[in-house]
């Protein structure tokens, strides 16, 4: 009514995205079906932030976009990095996902230049329950609930890494076995 297309357009984004992530938590989705929704949540917090965060999604091969992983495998680690690491930092930030090959693994990379964090260890971070202590605005999922789904669903065989320098940034690292799924379509 009112030509407001950019509301527009953020209400249709935000409703796909709800759509999405009030999916069964057991659910699998393809790498590529969590990109788009990533990119969902990415306009969302633009409209947020603005120019503030930068975001950009890079993929090895286009093939990775057909490895079935866990619903919500990668929004929240993207959240606590906003959260954590940029919305505390007085600067711009930027949060970059490299999907990348290495041997049969591939690894999903999550790094952003905010305030990192002090004395960071990847068990405490991925397995310790003090690592769910932290309250904020998220989806409730948590790290460790994440770490749970895909070990579960790659029985055991995923590996999690954390780098973090205090006000340069983090990097989270999640590899998952690389099983050369089919080139079905699949819906988001």
């Amino acid at each position: 009514m009112e030509d407001a297309t950019d509301t527009y357009e953020l209400m249709i984004c935000l409703s796909e995205m709800l759509r999405y992530n009030l999916g069964k938590l057991e659910k699998t989705v393809t790498l590529g079906c969590e990109i788009e929704n990533l990119e969902r949540y990415f306009f969302i917090q633009r409209a947020r932030f603005g120019d503030r965060i930068r975001f950009d999604i890079e993929i090895e091969k286009e093939e990775y976009r057909n490895i079935m992983i866990p619903l919500m495998t990668i929004q929240p680690i993207v959240e606590n990095s906003i959260i954590h690491g940029l919305e505390p930092s007085e600067r711009n930030g930027h949060i970059h996902i490299c999907i990348y090959g290495e041997m049969d693994m591939v690894n999903i990379e999550v790094a952003d230049d905010g305030i990192g964090i002090p004395n960071v260890d990847s068990y405490e971070f991925f397995y310790s329950e003090r690592s769910q202590e932290k309250k904020g605005h998220t989806t409730g999922i948590g790290v460790k609930n994440v770490v749970q789904r895909l070990n579960l669903y790659f029985e055991d065989k995923c590996r999690f890494d954390i780098k973090s320098t205090e006000n340069v940034g983090t990097e989270v690292t999640i590899s998952i076995p690389y099983r050369g799924e089919s080139n079905e379509n699949h819906d988001c």
